[in-house]
């Protein structure tokens, strides 16, 4: 989850100080932060490889499948709870 969001982050960051891209009109920098804390939210791809990088043991791919859920639920509460904070602070602005 962490790695995700600090290379989604560290890319747009990047990007708009290299003057590569803009950020888009009316968005912060906090609103970015939250949608690259969204991006942790996709399972398929680690799904499947955790099913090829473990032994077929029934006990260590659950545990694996149990990560990847509880990753991708942590990183889609942590982005809404970002993006919600964000969208206090526009409207008492």
């Amino acid at each position: 989850m962490l790695g995700k969001q600090a290379g989604v982050f560290g890319a747009t960051a990047l990007a708009i100080g290299l003057k590569w891209a803009r950020r888009p009109m009316g968005a912060k920098w906090l609103d970015l932060y939250g949608v690259s804390v969204l991006c942790g939210v996709g399972f398929t791809v680690s799904l499947y490889i955790g099913g090829l990088a473990f032994p077929a043991e029934a006990g260590v791919q659950a545990k694996a499948r149990i990560g990847v859920i509880v990753g991708s639920l942590a990183a889609a509460v942590w982005g809404m709870s970002v993006l919600a904070y964000s969208d206090r602070r526009r409207r008492a602005d």
